[in-house]
């Protein structure tokens, strides 16, 4: 603390006693001196305390009172006079005005346990035609508690306030500007952390692999770095079979037979367990990961009218293992939305969503929410999903947030993109944006970045990179190579996507491996 701040708690302190017409005692001793406030002559200054602890002055007035006090000045300095300070122990003590030089150290008289002190006040006498009595003066001492040990005194340095009331000239921007060199990919363009593009040049044409496997659906684990590809039954080999792929060396690695026409999946958070909706089976198979074994396997159920589902979009709810919700849907019935159920070890809750209009497109939300989007009639609507111990149920409902037949969902970060373009904030339930593309979409809001693969009218696959928060496209690139729809992409490793073209249990598609200096490292 420094001594000026001391100083202003003395002095007020001091204000507030020389208030009072009664006289201060101890229990140690019941004659101490009354504290006397400063002496107010006209003409004359004597210092005072701010509100933020700073020293300032203040004038006697021509009624024998004082202004309020200026924290603009300085304490007054008159070659002679004292004013209070704080010693290091605790005590007051006195400090005079050497001139020029400012206010010499503070004194401390040390006196034994129980002996009085006075605080030592400028005794500024009767001013000579407004000139302040710089004669010696009156030092009078107060009752001190702590007993003078001795120590010799240490003077705590002043901290040094800066002076907000002058202007700051030259601030520099609150953003900070990055440059070409810090861009680890050493070329694009980038957001530049001020609200601008920065250039750095166009980045190589991105680089395909062809797996060379007709796959149904993708999932990325990237703690592992391996990818997870379900298989129809009419693939040779692996056929209805979870297989493993390598995206080094774009081959397959491991597979796992899980049943009958396997379709979409979905992985917990731990990367330990996979759940695979089996179509052929109505059915869902879970999947230890940490062993690449299939385990239990569980009917999808039927809706109220008796008609048998499967699940089309899963989500393991997070922070579980055990809790999967899936979208249903049934065979050979339109609408063929079968509701929103949820199923703790195999066993499915109580409570289901209704079916024909709903979330028949479902994403992952939190622990006790999900979202999903009508995209089977042109109601568009776009759904919250409370899930709890009694299953599930529609809470909140909005339109015109996303709208299409073909449209596609995909969640991150407190947001869910659709591949039309429109980013809903789930909290609000509102646009929170619109990027000026529609394609497969996949986000990297802790990177600032989305990406768009898109077939142009000229059919060549295009990459894009936008700015997330900006809504800017930054760069794109043709992709090569690949062949077919594109109806998934994922994000499995640093610089990579994972492409599948065409989709859906009945037909199958094939799976490329998609490298570019575009996509930002983790």
């Amino acid at each position: 603390m420094s001594r000026l701040t001391v100083l202003a708690a003395l002095l007020s302190s001091f204000t507030a006693l020389a208030c009072s017409s009664s006289t201060t005692h101890t229990e140690a001793d019941a004659s101490v001196d009354v504290v006397q406030a400063p002496r107010c002559i006209p003409g004359a200054a004597a210092a005072c305390a701010c509100p933020n602890g700073s020293m300032g002055a203040q004038t006697c007035n021509a009624t024998g009172a004082f202004e309020p006090c200026n924290c603009e000045r300085a304490a007054p300095c008159v070659r002679g006079m004292s004013v209070a300070c704080a010693c290091s122990d605790g005590r007051s003590g006195a400090q005079s005005c050497l001139g020029d030089e400012g206010f010499g150290p503070c004194a401390c008289v040390g006196l034994d346990a129980g002996s009085p002190i006075d605080v030592p006040l400028p005794d500024v006498g009767t001013p000579d035609v407004g000139t302040p009595d710089v004669g010696t003066p009156d030092v009078v001492t107060p009752d001190v508690v702590t007993p003078d040990v001795g120590t010799p005194d240490v003077v705590t340095p002043d901290v040094v306030t800066p002076d907000v009331g002058t202007p700051d000239v030259g601030t520099p921007d609150a953003c900070v500007r990055i440059t070409c060199p810090s861009v680890r990919a050493g070329c694009g363009r980038h957001n530049d952390g001020c609200g601008d593009v920065l250039d750095c040049g166009p980045c190589r044409v991105p680089s395909v692999q062809n797996v060379r496997l007709s796959a149904n659906f993708l999932v990325a684990d990237r703690a592992r770095n391996v990818i997870y590809a379900s298989v129809s039954a009419t693939v040779p080999m692996y056929g209805n079979r979870v297989v493993v792929i390598d995206p080094t060396s774009a081959t397959v690695v491991g597979s796992i037979f899980v049943g009958s026409e396997p379709g979409s999946m979905a992985m917990s958070d731990d990367g330990q367990a996979l759940y695979v909706s089996l179509v052929g089976a109505n059915a869902i198979r879970r999947i230890d990961l940490a062993t690449r074994t299939a385990t239990e396997q569980f009917p999808t159920g039927t809706t109220r009218f008796g008609d048998q589902t499967h699940a089309r979009d899963m989500v393991v709810m997070p922070g579980t293992r055990d809790v999967v919700a899936a979208s249903l849907h049934r065979a050979s019935v339109s609408p063929s939305f079968g509701g929103v159920a949820v199923y703790e070890r195999g066993v499915r809750r109580t409570m289901v969503t209704a079916d024909h209009t709903g979330a028949s497109l479902l994403v992952r939300g939190d622990a006790t929410r999900l979202y999903g989007f009508n995209n089977l009639h042109t109601g568009f609507g776009f759904y919250e999903i409370g899930v709890d111990a009694a299953g599930a149920r529609t809470t909140r409902e909005a339109r015109g947030l996303v709208a299409g037949f073909y449209t596609r969902l995909v969640a991150g970060d407190g947001l869910v993109y659709a591949t039309s373009g429109e980013v809903v904030d789930t909290a609000t339930m509102t646009v929170f944006g619109r990027y000026p593309a529609s394609g497969l979409v996949v986000p990297d809001r802790p990177r600032g970045r989305t990406y768009f693969l898109r077939t142009p009218s000229s059919g060549a696959l295009v990459l894009d990179a936008y700015d997330h928060d900006m809504f800017v496209l930054l760069d794109s690139a043709p992709v090569s190579g690949a062949a077919g729809t594109p109806v998934q992409a994922v994000r499995y490793a640093p610089g990579g996507l994972a492409l599948l073209t065409s989709s859906g249990s009945a037909s199958t598609g094939t799976i490329y491996l998609i490298q570019s200096d575009l996509i930002t490292s983790e």
